[in-house]
């Protein structure tokens, strides 16, 4: 595979020379002139195999973030915290890169990074052979990025209360020149929040586990973006990009657990930091006129986590007296995750075809040393049994080939990946090593057929792989409290999903997919009883096989001089394990339905009404409630336009609330989690300098790659 690869880098170098002796087509400047806008811009749109989020503008996103946009995607279903497409896992792309980060690590980095930092998102339910093979739909991210000529920049500042206060301050400043394309932005974020949770646990003694945790976290976050682009001719670009948060929580929370007729609380308090910075250089070689181009990325990114957590647990009996000793214990949890990645891409238009052919090696390595310690008498005593080092290696070396052909009112693409994969789990407390190899080929074919100007119709395919997290093959049993653990699997595999797609638009304004998905060797959480009565362990693990239907329906249409925009979307999905568990083999059939709704008003006003509704669902062990949100938001422009405020209110009638049972493998559970979703909030931004729009059209300039991955 690597001599390989080698080959076909020396292949791209030399197709691209000989490209660039071939052109002899002189470049011709074009002016564009400036178009004002006076309807209203649909927040949804679709853009060839991409549905796009119009991110600029929306009153609702004015004070949001990432996170909160993206779940407002017509058929983005947010199951505990983990967001699907079309019911497919994503891939989140940060301006083209791998933004490294999934789970819980993701939802905060998304969380911390404010919505008038986005330009659009781009979702992407099959993506082409150009993307890495791993996850089923792509989330591109696209940050704002100034095209005006000199200096110009933004200045924002918030404010809000849930049940608590918070605020937020930020800025940017872009430079562009014939030459030199300079951009930076820095922003602050201060929130404070609550969550409640409840669990009823079913025991074999006929008995139930009641469980109530309360918790409040104080979150400082700091997003920063600077990059610098240097044309040296029209031909040649190189650039480098830093992006990262550092996210500072200090979170207390209290947990109240009762069976029959004792009683425990254990009293936790938590500190974490976590800094994500990432580096990006690139160059671009436009070859000739006729768009064959050659691009580079060199990519460096740390994930570095400290994390101390202190836990007081206290057990008292049927007459609320203490009778044992407090139990005392405390963790470091420090973790230290590097990935660097180099890619080589290369795209050669010809007379049959368009063709796109590509290099990447990705080397991963997590390095996770957790210390928990017990107090005994007045010492701390390490508690051998939970403390561990693990360190995890990953290295990903991949070739792609990807061919386009424009036949009358056919549109045919078809590529071909392949994989080469090895890992290696070192775990230096038990001076236990594994290691694992594994090859894959993963095809991509989609076909649209253009009928007319109001009719488009396309056919997709894609195979694809789902890695599990890196921290899962870790062994070890994880405390999370008196009554719950997580467990490491070291035999976990990753799975392959098939996916078929078959869409169609009218007019550009009505869009309808329906889709499968057959997925071999089916990731997925599961719940086994522990040892103590009535605690449970939780983790990962290959449930057999998994089918997954899913069909979406999208119509934006508007009213009133196109002074009123409305995007109303349908997603229904049916998801089905097969696996030896009765339990896990349940399906239901499930709808999402969203409503958006943007209407421009007179004297500068936006107003905007979103809501979402989800039926119930079950996806292997967990049987979810419905759920209902709305938000609202009102906007004014003032000074010319230079300044916009910005009002809006966030699940307006306090809705969101995550209720749930689990079932399987002996364990039967109700649980209700709110996390604190009601906010107020409101938000100025200031916009100065250079507003002349002044494009060089013949400047090729920026990253097209897309990289892809750290974690599944």
């Amino acid at each position: 595979m690597r001599t390989f690869t080698s080959f076909l880098a020396l292949s791209i170098i030399s197709l691209a020379t000989n490209a660039q002796s071939q052109d002899t087509t002189k470049s011709v400047a074009k002016n564009l002139s400036a178009v004002t806008v006076t309807a209203a811009k649909a927040f949804v749109s679709q853009k060839g195999d991409r549905v796009v989020l119009n991110v600029a503008g929306s009153p609702i996103a004015a004070s949001g973030n990432a996170w909160e946009v993206i779940k407002r995607g017509p058929g983005i279903i947010d199951q505990n915290g983990a967001l699907s497409f079309r019911g497919k896992k994503i891939v989140v792309l940060l301006d083209g890169r791998l933004s490294h980060l999934e789970g819980e690590e993701l939802r905060n980095f998304l969380n911390s990074m404010p919505a008038n930092t986005i330009s659009t998102v781009e979702l992407i339910s099959n993506p082409p052979a150009r993307y890495d093979a791993t996850g089923g739909a792509v989330i591109n991210i696209v940050t704002t990025k100034s095209l005006k000529f000199g200096t110009n920049g933004t200045l924002t500042a918030g404010t809000g209360a849930g049940r608590y206060g918070r605020y937020n301050v930020g800025g940017s400043l872009n430079y562009r020149n014939q030459h030199i394309n300079a951009w930076s932005s820095y922003d602050y974020r201060y929130t404070k929040t609550y969550s409640d949770a409840f669990t009823s646990r079913a025991l074999a003694s006929k008995d139930r586990l009641l469980d109530n945790t309360h918790r409040v976290g104080e979150n400082n976050s700091h997003f920063l973006k600077a990059g610098l682009e240097y044309s040296i001719d029209p031909k040649h670009t190189i650039g480098m990009m830093v992006k990262g948060a550092i996210t500072i929580n200090d979170a207390g929370s209290f947990n109240h657990s009762s069976i029959a007729d004792s009683a425990a609380t254990t009293n936790r308090s938590a500190y974490s930091r976590v800094s994500t910075p990432s580096v990006n250089l690139f160059y671009k070689w436009a070859i000739n006129t006729k768009g064959a181009s050659l691009s580079a990325n060199a990519d460096h990114f740390v994930y570095d986590k400290k994390w101390n957590d202190d836990f007081i647990t206290r057990y008292y009996d049927a007459t609320g007296e203490e009778y044992l000793h407090p139990y005392t214990l405390r963790d470091q949890s420090p973790a230290t995750n590097k990935v660097q990645s180099i890619s080589i891409d290369y795209t050669l238009p010809t007379k049959f075809a368009i063709f796109e052919t590509g290099l990447k090696s990705t080397f991963t390595k997590t390095d996770n040393d957790v210390l928990w310690e017990e107090m005994m008498g007045n010492k701390w005593i390490t508690d051998s049994t939970r403390s561990n080092h693990f360190i995890y290696q990953e290295n990903i070396y991949a070739a792609y080939v990807n061919a386009r052909r424009q036949m009358g009112k056919y549109s045919v693409q078809a590529g071909l990946r392949i994989e080469e994969t090895e890992t290696k789990g070192d775990l230096i407390t038990w001076d236990k090593h594994s290691s694992r190899d594994y090859f894959n080929v993963f095809p991509t074919v989609s076909i649209v057929y253009t009928a007319d100007e109001k009719n488009e119709l396309s056919l997709s395919y894609r195979k694809s792989i789902q890695r599990f997290k890196f921290d899962v093959v870790n062994p070890f049993i994880v405390f999370r409290s008196q009554y719950s653990y997580y467990e490491g699997n070291p035999e976990i595999r990753p799975s392959i999903a098939h996916a078929f797609e078959v869409s169609h638009s009218f007019r550009n304004e009505l869009f309808s997919s329906i889709g499968y998905t057959h997925y071999l060797d089916a990731l997925s959480e599961v719940y086994r009883p522990g040892v103590l009565p009535g605690s449970v362990i939780s983790r990962s693990e290959n449930l057999g096989t998994g089918d997954m239907l899913n069909a979406t329906v999208s119509h934006t249409t508007s009213w009133l001089r196109n002074k009123w925009n409305i995007t109303n979307t349908v997603n229904a999905m049916y998801c089905k394990y097969h696996t030896a568990d009765p339990d896990q083999n349940e399906g239901m059939l499930t709808a999402n339905i969203t409503s958006q709704h943007v209407i421009l008003l007179p004297k500068g006003f936006k107003a905007e009404l979103f809501g979402s509704y989800t039926s119930p669902m079950i996806i292997g062990s967990y049987r979810i409630n419905s759920v209902f949100t709305m938000d609202a938001g009102l906007s004014k422009s003032l000074f010319n336009n230079q300044a916009t405020v910005a009002l809006n209110v966030s699940d307006l009638f306090n809705t969101n609330v995550a209720v749930f049972d689990v079932k399987g493998f002996g364990v039967s559970s109700y649980n209700r989690n709110k996390i604190e979703s009601r906010f107020v909030k409101l938000a100025f931004t200031w916009k100065f300098g250079n507003k002349n729009v002044k494009v060089n059209s013949s400047r090729r300039s920026g990253v097209e790659t897309e990289s892809r991955r750290m974690g599944e």
